[in-house]
């Protein structure tokens, strides 16, 4: 699968909307009670918009033309979930993480490399289409509920899900999460769940003319498009 994140770092983003859609048909008038709905989903997929995105220097429309070009010749984009302020946060009394290199020693100024404070796995597999699993708190504090995280499976690559229930985390750090949408491959015990910089493979939709630059005096634009899961890999 050919990938391209979506540069964050370059394009801030001023508005970040993501959904579950989901298609259901009601099934008319019932006899006694509410009518039924069959839901023609299987579980649903992501949807989003982002908006705001200003381009007001060269590399900035170039970029931005660069990335519309390999989703229009048939590459996939990475989409970040942009929800820092409510991902689990990490516990700080547990003091910097840090990694030197193989022989012991770190940079000239005394420093060495830092990695994420947020790890969390599978504790037991996990297959697809499943809405429950098994996971494992290593590093952080623990969840609340409502949380996006993600994985990187090894065909569909990077796939959001959001908790909607979990029960209590037992002295290993271990709890079953109730989660949507349903699990997209399988995946065995152990697998890295991203709690800190979930990211979906997505396509961009809508009109083409919606999305790319409309220029303006002084040689400035403000883009965005809706986004949708990709399920190329089928």
């Amino acid at each position: 699968m050919n990938l391209r994140d979506f540069p964050l770092t370059l394009f801030p983003v001023g508005s970040f909307q993501a959904w579950p859609a989901a298609q259901k048909i009601g099934g008319g008038a019932a006899l006694a009670g509410p009518a039924q709905t069959v839901d023609w989903s299987a579980g649903g997929w992501w949807v989003g918009e982002i908006g705001g995105v200003e381009l007001w220097t060269p590399d900035h429309f170039r970029v931005w033309r660069a990335m519309l070009m390999h989703h229009a010749s048939g590459g996939q984009l990475v989409m970040p979930f942009i929800d820092d302020p409510q991902r689990p946060m990490d516990d700080p009394a547990l003091g910097p993480t840090t990694s030197r290199f193989n022989d012991g020693t770190s940079f000239s100024d005394g420093s060495a490399f830092a990695f994420a404070r947020i790890s969390f796995e599978l504790a037991e597999p996990a297959r697809e289409g499943d809405t429950t699993a098994i996971i494992r708190r290593l590093v952080g504090r623990p969840l609340l509920g409502g949380e996006y995280w993600s994985f990187d499976h090894p065909e569909a690559r990077h796939r959001v899900y959001c908790i909607e229930a979990l029960d209590d985390e037992d002295a290993s750090g271990r709890r079953e999460v109730q989660f949507g949408v349903p699990l997209r491959t399988d995946l065995d015990s152990g697998a890295f769940a991203d709690f800190e910089r979930p990211r979906l493979t997505m396509e961009v939709a809508g009109d083409p003319q919606s999305y790319w630059p409309n220029v303006k005096p002084a040689f400035e634009a403000e883009v965005g498009f809706r986004f949708i899961e990709s399920f190329d890999y089928l």
